[in-house]
Order: structure tokens, then sequence, then C-alpha cells
């Protein structure tokens, strides 16, 4: 049942995500940062290190496996 749920979940908010990635991305922000603590200047380390591919690709990795674990 938790698996099935947890299953349901990750495909709507991947569904989401497939949708409009800048979005979802915000709002992922707005929810779990502080106001202005997550926009970073292109000169910054942390932006250089890791591009906007790598949270979408990590996004759909998470995703991925939380899906077939929810079905397992």
């Amino acid at each position: 049942m938790v698996g099935t749920l947890a299953a349901g979940a990750v495909t709507v908010i991947g569904l989401l995500a497939t949708i409009g990635w800048n979005q979802c991305f915000i709002a992922f922000h707005l929810i779990y940062f502080q106001p202005d603590t997550r926009t970073f200047s292109t000169t910054n380390t942390l932006i250089r290190l890791f591009l906007s591919n790598f949270w979408s690709d990590s996004a759909m990795a998470v995703s991925s496996i939380t899906l077939i674990r929810g079905f397992i």
C-alpha cells in the first residue's frame, strides 16, 4: 500500500517536472529554502560544478529508483 502510494506520488511529480522543469525547480526551492538563498551568480562555484543538467538527471534517477522500489 505505502509503496504504491509512493510510486503514484513520484509519477505525478515526475510528470509535472517533465512538463515544466523550471517551475518545479523554483517551487521546490520556495518550499525547502529560505527566501533569497536559492539564487547564485553564474560565477559561483556551486553553479559551475553542478550545472542544471546535473539536477534534472539526479531528480530523474531518484524518481526512477523510488518508482521501481515502490512497485517491489
